[in-house]
């Protein structure tokens, strides 16, 4: 997925000060749902960076309160007994 200018100088900055996050929401779904460690190495454009884990990530979604969260939280957890 290409980056826009902004938030790839924003990753590359964070890299470069070696500064420690987590890449989380829409991004992370897809690299980190069959992943149990609470963070996973990945790139995104080509810039290496850290996503949640995907029962950190489900977790996240389930503590939030939201509705959605709850719902999106639900999905994650089918589509992961649905993988394995």
């Amino acid at each position: 997925m290409p980056l826009s200018k902004d938030l790839r100088e924003f990753i590359e900055c964070l890299n470069s000060n070696e500064v420690e996050y987590l890449i989380v929401g829409a991004l992370a779904v897809s690299p980190t749902l069959a992943n149990a460690e609470s963070r996973v190495p990945g790139h995104i454009d080509g810039l290496r960076v850290q996503f949640i884990g995907g029962e950190a990530l489900i977790q996240n979604k389930g503590a939030t309160g939201r509705a959605k969260d709850r719902i999106d939280a639900a999905e994650l957890r089918r589509q992961d007994r649905a993988s394995s």
